[in-house]
């Protein structure tokens, strides 16, 4: 999927195992927030536009800590920063 090219591996493999693809606003939206470009997704209800910002953000985040710039460690219904 093209527009899952530049997510990490982890986080893609995750997106496609609970969805068949990415819908079209999704798809069309990945490019721009991924070029760090001002983003406005436009689409009805239930198309996904939510999920489009958060999964980038925690994509970011994770290709951050793959780099040993942040970690995350998760726990139950709660995160905590370490640096």
């Amino acid at each position: 999927m093209i527009a899952l090219e530049s997510f990490h591996p982890s986080v893609r493999d995750w997106f496609l195992k609970q969805f068949p693809a990415p819908t079209e606003p999704q798809a069309r939206a990945w490019p721009a927030i991924k070029q760090r470009k001002h983003t406005l997704i436009a689409a009805p209800t239930g198309s996904g536009k939510t999920l489009a910002a958060f999964l980038s953000a925690i994509d970011d985040l994770i290709w951050k800590a793959v780099d040993g710039k942040e970690s995350w460690l998760m726990k139950p219904k709660s995160f905590t920063f370490r640096r």
